[in-house]
C-alpha cells in the first residue's frame, strides 16, 4: 500500500518533468518490488529464486499476488494520457507546441488507430511511449474476433470472376466492378459493422499502418507480408495509401491506383497488387460504397435527430463548427472561442454536455478515428493502465494455473487443503514474521522451494533424500523424512496416544495443517477447559485455533 499510495506518485511527479532512461525504470521497478516483498536482493539483472514470478507478484493480493505496482505501466499510461490531451485539443497553440516537442511534420503528427499494444514498453521519450497506446485505444476492439475473421475470409473467397467480379487494367490503375457482390454480402457486412461501430470514416483507411491490412489469398487464408516484398522492396512504405489509393466511381465500382510502382506493372507485381487490393476491399467493404463527407462532424447525444447536421469550415486558418436545421444555418463554435466544442454544441442543442459525444475531426484535432461510433474518446489513466497490462495479467493467471496443476500432481491432499486457505487470510494473520508470511504466500502459490546454489539448484537439504523429486514443494514440506519428524513432534504435542487412534483420517490431518484450520479440539484441552471459569471456556477455541495457525506456519517454515 505504501508503494502504491506514496512512492509511485512521487516517482510519477519526477518523471513527468524529466523522462527516465530504460535503466532507471528497471532499477526503480526492482526497488519497488524489494519494498513490497520486504527484502533486499543485490541486482535486478537476474530474478532471485526467492521471488514470485514478476507478473504474478503484480496481481492483487486477493488473487495470489503481492500488489506490487506496475511502475513501467504507470509511466506508459501517464504518457498516453499526455499525448491524448495534445491530440484531442482544439487549441492551435497547444497543437503547434506538441508538434515542435515531437519534432514531427504535420502529416505525421496525426494519430490514427493502431494495432493492439501487447506489452508495456517505455521508449526514449514521453511522446513515442504514449502514441502507440493512444492509437490502440482508438482502434475498435472486436468482441467476437473469430467471427470477424471468418466473415472477412468469406468475403475474400467470394471476390472472384465466377461470382460477378470484373477487373480491368487501365492507364490509371486496376478497375473493379463488384456487381451483385456489392448489393449482397458486402452490403450486409457494411451494415453490421456500422451497427456495431458507427459510420466508417473512409478517409482514415489510407492512413492506417500497412501492417494492419491482412493479406489473403483466393481461398481466404491469411498470408504473410513477406509474400508482397515485390511491391514494397526499395520503397518507403508506412501506411496503406503509400501502396495503393482508392478512387470511388459509384457503388460497387472503384479504381485501385498503385503508388509504389508506375504503370505498367510486371506480371508478378500485377498479380500481387490485384490480390492485395482484393484483401483491402474484403477487410474494408465500405470502400466500394459512397465515401464519407470530409467536412461532416458527427455529433451523438441522448436525443439524436437526423435533421440536425453539423460540419466544419476552415476560413483563414480559423475552424468553425456550423449547424443546420431545416433552412436555418448557424455558426455554433469557432477556434477562437474560450469554450470547448462539446460545451458549445451542447448549449446550442440544449442537452447535457456529459451525454454528448463528438467524433474528433481532423480539421479540429490531431486525432483521425476510423469509426464514428457513440463512444468516449477520452480515457482515464487507470483505463490506459488496464489496457496495457491486460496481456501481462492474462499471462500471470495462466502461470498461476500452471503452478496449481503441477502442485496437484505432486500431492492432491495438500493441493485440496491449500485451496481452502484464502489469500487474504495470509495477509491478515497476526503474530507472523515477514519471513513466515512470505513462505506461506509461496506455499499457496506452489513456489516454496529451497535454493542451494547454482550447482545443486532447487534441492532438499536432507542427506537421506535421493528420490529424484526432492526439489519439489510437496517433498520439502511433507514427504521428506525430516519433515515428517517435525510433524510427528507437532502432532504429539496436540494429540495424545488415545486421541491419535481415533483422530481424523490422514486426509483430514493434512487438511488441518495446510489449511491452517483447527476443526476440533484435542480431548485433553476439552477436559481442561471444562474445569475453568466460563470466560476462559468461551475463548478457548479461538485461542487454540490461533495457536494452531501460528504453529503450523512456523513448522512449515522450519
Amino acid at each position: 500500500m505504501i508503494a502504491r499510495a506514496v512512492i509511485v506518485p512521487k516517482l510519477m511527479f519526477v518523471t513527468r518533468h524529466a523522462w527516465p532512461t530504460a535503466e532507471l525504470v528497471k532499477e526503480a521497478d526492482w526497488r519497488l518490488r524489494n519494498v513490497v516483498w520486504k527484502s533486499s536482493f543485490a541486482t535486478p539483472e537476474r530474478v532471485p529464486p526467492g521471488w514470485l514470478q514478476k507478473d504474478v507478484a503484480r496481481e492483487d493480493v486477493k488473487i495470489g499476488g503481492l500488489g506490487a505496482p506496475y511502475f513501467d505501466a504507470e509511466l506508459v499510461a501517464m504518457a498516453a494520457k499526455a499525448v491524448e490531451k495534445w491530440a484531442a485539443s482544439t487549441c492551435k497553440q497547444q497543437q503547434v507546441m506538441g508538434c515542435l516537442l515531437q519534432q514531427m511534420h504535420p502529416p505525421e503528427a496525426q494519430v490514427v488507430p493502431g494495432g493492439i499494444v501487447s506489452d508495456v514498453k517505455v521508449h526514449r521519450d514521453l511522446w513515442t511511449t504514449g502514441r502507440p497506446v493512444l492509437a490502440a485505444a482508438m482502434n475498435h476492439s472486436d468482441t467476437e474476433t473469430t467471427k470477424k475473421e471468418d466473415s472477412e475470409a468469406e468475403v475474400r473467397r467470394l471476390l472472384r470472376h465466377s461470382n460477378g467480379l470484373r477487373t480491368l487494367w487501365s492507364g490509371k490503375g486496376l478497375h473493379y466492378e463488384m456487381g451483385e457482390l456489392a448489393a449482397g454480402v458486402m452490403l450486409d457486412r457494411k451494415r453490421s459493422r456500422a451497427a456495431d461501430r458507427g459510420t466508417c470514416i473512409t478517409q482514415s483507411i489510407g492512413l492506417l499502418s500497412y501492417k494492419q491490412l491482412r493479406p489473403r489469398d483466393a481461398q481466404g487464408k491469411e498470408r504473410k507480408w513477406a509474400t508482397y516484398q515485390g511491391l514494397l522492396s526499395g520503397r518507403k512504405v508506412k501506411c496503406i495509401e503509400d501502396i495503393v489509393k482508392i478512387q470511388y466511381l459509384k457503388q460497387g465500382v472503384i479504381t485501385c491506383i498503385p503508388v509504389t510502382w508506375t504503370l505498367p506493372l510486371q506480371s508478378g507485381q500485377a498479380h500481387l497488387f490485384r490480390e492485395l487490393c482484393l484483401s483491402l476491399v474484403a477487410q474494408f467493404p465500405e470502400l466500394v460504397f459512397r465515401q464519407t463527407d470530409a467536412p461532416s462532424l458527427r455529433v451523438h447525444h441522448s436525443l439524436d435527430d437526423p435533421h440536425h447536421t453539423f460540419w466544419v469550415e476552415v476560413v483563414e486558418e480559423d475552424a468553425h463548427i456550423m449547424h443546420q436545421w431545416g433552412s436555418t444555418v448557424q455558426r455554433v463554435w469557432s477556434s477562437v472561442d474560450a469554450v470547448t466544442p462539446e460545451a458549445a454544441v451542447a448549449s446550442h442543442l440544449g442537452v447535457d454536455e456529459r451525454k454528448l459525444w463528438i467524433t474528433p475531426h481532423p480539421w479540429l484535432t490531431k486525432l483521425r478515428p476510423l469509426w464514428a461510433g457513440k463512444r468516449r474518446w477520452s480515457r482515464t489513466r487507470q483505463q490506459y493502465r488496464k489496457q496495457i497490462t491486460a496481456c501481462r495479467q492474462k499471462k500471470a493467471k495462466e502461470k498461476q494455473q500452471e503452478y496449481f496443476k503441477h502442485g496437484t500432481e505432486q500431492n492432491e491432499r495438500i493441493a485440496t487443503a491449500l485451496e481452502q486457505l484464502q489469500w487474504k487470510r495470509i495477509q491478515r494473520m497476526e503474530g507472523l514474521t515477514q519471513y513466515h508470511r512470505q513462505n506461506l504466500i509461496k506455499l499457496k502459490a506452489w513456489k516454496l522451494r529451497m535454493w542451494r546454489g547454482g550447482k545443486l539448484g532447487y534441492k532438499c537439504a536432507s542427506p537421506i533424500c535421493e528420490t529424484g523429486r526432492e526439489g519439489e514443494q510437496a517433498h520439502l514440506i511433507w514427504d521428506c523424512p525430516e519433515a515428517q519428524a517435525f510433524w510427528a513432534v507437532w502432532k504429539k504435542a496436540w494429540w495424545d496416544t488415545e486421541d491419535a487412534g481415533d483422530s481424523a483420517s490422514k486426509t483430514e490431518w493434512t487438511r488441518g495443517i495446510f489449511a491452517l484450520r483447527l476443526d476440533r479440539l484435542p480431548r485433553w484441552l476439552l477436559d481442561w477447559g471444562r474445569g475453568q471459569a466460563e470466560a476462559v471456556w468461551e475463548v478457548i477455541h479461538d485461542v487454540a485455533a490461533s495457536m494452531w495457525e501460528r504453529g503450523c506456519a512456523a513448522t512449515i517454515t522450519a
